[in-house]
């Protein structure tokens, strides 16, 4: 089993297996403002980017002073990798792919209280995302000096005999949010449903902390 199953499952696992008692209120408070760390990867390349994510959600009760919600939100994410890589069939050194991306995630899930304790609950949560990249560019040293292009260029990527990547992607996600007074630990997997380049689709996961209010 690879490790993107192995966090998949873990974050399922935490989302259920301390739910003992449905919270009857959002006693830690309806928004969150987070700070994440983890991997983003394409479906069929081995390996991995480094990314870093800030978001803030809302959540809104679907029956009043009940756990269950929906909750909508923004966050930016940012994500690079750096190596020697394979440009035209060709090594080339100091290959730097970075990333920027606005994504909005609507999400449904369920607050749990942990034993009686107003002030420990778990929410798990699933949805969708709806994202958009600002810009996303590969830089690498050629014999013609260092060299920048836009992924989303097709004059560039032409130039590297390589499919322009799409901007606007869809996809879906899970995640777990275990909120201890106003601290808040976020566990999270996201996929792509439409195609980044090629056949490839991209996925993220992460691990993240933040506060709610």
């Amino acid at each position: 089993m690879n490790c993107k199953k192995i966090f998949l499952a873990c974050v399922l696992a935490v989302g259920s297996a301390f739910a003992v008692q449905a919270q009857d209120v959002f006693s830690a408070g309806d928004n969150q403002a987070y700070l994440s760390f983890g991997g983003v990867k394409l479906t069929n390349v081995t390996g991995s980017s480094n990314g870093v994510m800030v978001g803030y959600n809302h959540s809104f009760a679907f029956v009043d002073d009940r756990p269950a919600f929906w909750r909508a939100g923004v966050s930016y994410r940012y994500f690079f990798d750096k190596s020697d890589g394979q440009i035209k069939s060709r090594i080339v050194s100091s290959l730097k792919q970075t990333f920027h991306e606005v994504c909005v995630p609507l999400s449904v899930g369920y607050n749990f209280q942990i034993a009686n304790n107003d002030a420990f609950c778990i929410a798990p949560y699933a949805g969708i995302d709806v994202s958009c990249f600002l810009s996303g560019q590969i830089k690498y040293d050629d014999l013609d000096g260092r060299i920048k292009l836009s992924v989303f260029d097709e004059d560039d990527m032409n130039l590297i005999l390589s499919e322009t990547a799409k901007r606007f992607q869809l996809g879906w996600h899970v995640g777990t949010d275990i909120m201890l007074n106003q601290l808040m630990f976020k566990l999270s997997y996201n996929r792509d449903f439409t195609k980044f380049y090629y056949d490839e689709k991209l996925s993220y996961y992460s691990i993240g902390l933040g506060f709610v209010f």
